[in-house]
């Protein structure tokens, strides 16, 4: 699957990424390079945000669309950040470099000869060798297409990083349990999805920039990919905005329910009915605001 994913994203998003990054440097031309980088950057993290938060946002069924979406923003920002750094290589070569700085192999040459066993980049030949592959260990096909996912969904919203080694295992579950306390929360608290997501998404971004740049530009100075340093805790804005829309988004629904309540709104008799209404053009609303303030000129 991940091969697949990486020869058909190059195929399809490598022109786009080629004319935006053109365009930067024609509208831009007393930029330098790291300048040009950070726009691109900046528009691979909005987009990123924009399509992946708030397109799952409140409605749980869409958000494997917000995921390929999300993930079709980080390629296509990877993409735009090789031709800026003078990177133009063959198809091949940029999938096989998707693969590396995704995490899925942990070298170019490895993911060349994945990409090689997947055969030719076609769609119904990248599926063919994606099923033909046998499962790990004697584990069946279908749980370990399950797991990948969840990795991919892992490495996609910044819970496992390429290219660092894994923190301690106390973290690491902390930060699990803060993830399934999130998804259970926003089983019935729906609009946490946005800033929580939105959260995630930014990060995972920004460090795959990071991770780009200096696998393209390695001689550029700026966040190395590598273990991480020892580091304190610190309130970080992004946290903090995260915590304070979450109140803000059980405030609305909690604003809801007691609206219908004690104004004994109903639709076809029905308070529940009414309920889901009213949660429905909330959510809606909060998220046309949401995108309308994360908007910017690109």
């Amino acid at each position: 699957m991940p091969e697949a994913m990486a020869v058909q994203a190059v195929r399809l998003l490598g022109p786009r990424a080629e004319a935006s990054a053109a365009a930067i440097l024609a509208e831009h031309p007393g930029l330098g390079p790291a300048q040009h980088r950070e726009r691109a950057t900046a528009r691979g993290v909005r987009a990123s945000v924009l399509e992946g938060a708030f397109l799952g946002g409140p409605f749980m069924l869409l958000w494997p669309a917000a995921f390929v979406a999300a993930l079709s923003a980080q390629i296509r920002m990877v993409l735009e950040l090789a031709a800026l750094s003078g990177v133009h290589r063959e198809p091949g070569e940029l999938a096989a470099d998707l693969l590396v700085l995704q995490g899925v192999c942990s070298s170019p040459e490895a993911a060349r000869e994945l990409l090689d066993a997947a055969g030719p980049a076609d769609e119904e030949s990248a599926d063919q060798a994606s099923a033909d592959e046998a499962p790990a260990d004697g584990e069946p096909a279908g749980r370990t297409g399950w797991w990948v996912l969840v990795k991919r969904l892992a490495y996609l919203i910044g819970l496992l990083t390429a290219g660092e080694q894994s923190a301690g295992r106390g973290r690491q579950l902390a930060v699990w349990s803060g993830v399934a306390a999130v998804v259970a929360l926003g089983c019935v608290v729906p609009l946490i999805w946005i800033p929580a997501s939105a959260e995630m998404y930014r990060r995972a971004t920004t460090k795959l920039a990071a991770r780009a740049t200096a696998y393209y530009a390695p001689s550029v100075e700026g966040p190395a990919v590598g273990p991480r340093a020892a580091r304190r805790w610190v309130l970080r804005p992004g946290a903090a905005m995260v915590a304070l829309r979450t109140a803000v988004s059980i405030l609305l629904i909690v604003g809801v329910l007691v609206t219908a309540l004690v104004a004994d709104l109903r639709i076809a008799s029905s308070h529940v009915l009414a309920v889901v209404v009213l949660l429905t053009a909330v959510s809606a609303l909060y998220v046309l605001v949401l995108r309308a303030r994360r908007r910017g000129p690109d």
